[in-house]
């Protein structure tokens, strides 16, 4: 299928953060923030995904499909294996509840309170495979993200590892509870046509897109990173962008 400009734009910008990667790996490593925190000190890394929070709020988890560097890595992976991932949403939390814990104990129970705010912790430079550590996390990660795309299916690191996505899930599920009005893809089900699949055949993430367009108004599944695909590939304007409060139905 021939993608559509916005597409081809999303794919340079997860590409370009891809190619970024071995720089910013250090400001999105959840090892980092621990190491900071055992000494009360905030980094970048843990304002980053505090941010990312924040922003989840208004745009849910459109980071994952517009700028997450593993998105270009896992978009290369699909190439090779497409096959669709039995989802096992609460598999990262087993991963991110600890470490998140920690930091909050450490900062809260050891240390009282935040000491300061150092954004470079413990990185010998602003480019973060300067060191052989940085060297190692890179090649892990990457290697991480691949052997899981090509052995379980499309997207299994986001589905049952990545570090990241609980913020947002937990921002956007903020958001529905609140009734806050943030960037959704709005249902038309009227116009769809029952068993075309198209939306479900190119969504990166799995989701059963029919079933959902069947039953209701948004797309609300906590794994959709608003990448669009499902918006570009369907004929008939089933699905749009729209900025929007969650409905009940």
């Amino acid at each position: 299928m021939k993608k559509t400009t916005r597409q081809r734009i999303r794919f340079i910008l997860i590409f370009v953060s891809f190619l970024l990667f071995p720089v910013t790996i250090f400001y999105l490593a959840p090892s980092i923030a621990i190491k900071a925190a055992v000494h009360g000190i905030l980094c970048f890394s843990l304002l980053f995904f505090f941010g990312l929070f924040i922003v989840s709020l208004f745009l849910g988890r459109a980071h994952c499909g517009w700028a997450c560097p593993g998105a270009g890595v896992t978009t290369l992976c699909a190439v090779a294996n497409n096959k669709p991932v039995k989802r096992a949403k609460w598999l990262k939390f087993v991963f991110w509840i600890p470490w998140f814990t920690a930091i909050i104990m450490l900062i809260v129970i050891k240390n009282g309170s935040v000491k300061g705010i150092e954004m470079l912790y413990d990185m010998d430079s602003p480019i973060s495979i300067m060191n052989n550590m940085g060297i190692v996390m890179y090649y892990a990660i990457v290697l991480l993200f691949i052997v899981l795309s090509l052995t379980v299916g499309k997207n299994s690191f986001c589905h049952h590892v990545c570090w990241m996505a609980p913020f947002m899930i937990i921002g956007r599920s903020v958001a529905n509870f609140t009734k806050m009005p943030s960037l959704r893809i709005k249902i038309e089900s009227s116009t769809c046509i029952d068993g075309c699949k198209h939306c479900s055949n190119v969504c990166p993430m799995s989701i059963d897109l029919p079933k959902i367009i069947s039953e209701k108004k948004y797309i609300d599944s906590s794994d959709c990173t608003l990448c669009g695909e499902c918006v570009d590939a369907c004929n008939k304007k089933v699905l749009s962008y729209t900025f929007g409060v969650k409905s009940k139905k």
